[in-house]
């Protein structure tokens, strides 16, 4: 659905809008925004640069007004990895949490900054768990935000690509 690189504690996870945003995003807005006053980078999950992802079917059948850009980026392809890559900026040199919203269940999804070596993003500790199926019933299609980790980034450009695969 989307991620967030936050300064500090700035950005603590509820819900699926942007802190301090009265309504949906639009389209054009799906690309990496840094709110200055309130210390993080969001991104949309669906506005990659790049990306080799399979679409999985089965998540085009979602309650698309709780994605927080109205869409996801998901990916379902027993032979490879599905990967996707975004570019964003950077104001401030100094420590990011990177919080990632996602499905965290029966799902493996990993990251790397710049050239860094991928990490996995523990699916361990979700908070706000969300059925996004259409009828609002239980359903393996969950979104949760999970804390992937900190990295330490410099002032200016960067990219950041995230590894999909399945079980």
């Amino acid at each position: 659905d989307c991620f967030v690189l936050s300064r500090g504690d700035s950005f603590m996870p509820n819900g699926t809008q942007k802190p301090n945003r009265a309504q949906k995003p639009t389209q054009a807005a799906a690309i990496a925004t840094e709110d200055e006053s309130h210390g993080y980078i969001w991104i949309e999950g669906e506005a990659a640069q790049a990306n080799t992802v399979t679409p999985h079917v089965w998540y085009r059948s979602v309650a698309k007004d709780l994605l927080s850009g109205g869409d996801l980026i998901a990916h379902w392809d027993a032979r490879h990895a599905g990967e996707a890559q975004y570019a964003f900026n950077v104001s401030e040199a100094t420590d990011y949490t990177l919080w990632v919203r996602a499905c965290p269940m029966r799902a493996n999804l990993s990251y790397k900054i710049d050239s860094g070596e991928y990490q996995s993003v523990p699916m361990t500790e979700p908070i706000g768990t969300m059925t996004i199926s259409i009828d609002g019933k239980p359903d393996p299609r969950v979104l949760a935000w999970l804390k992937a980790g900190i990295s330490s980034l410099a002032k200016g450009a960067h990219t950041i690509s995230f590894k999909m695969y399945g079980d």
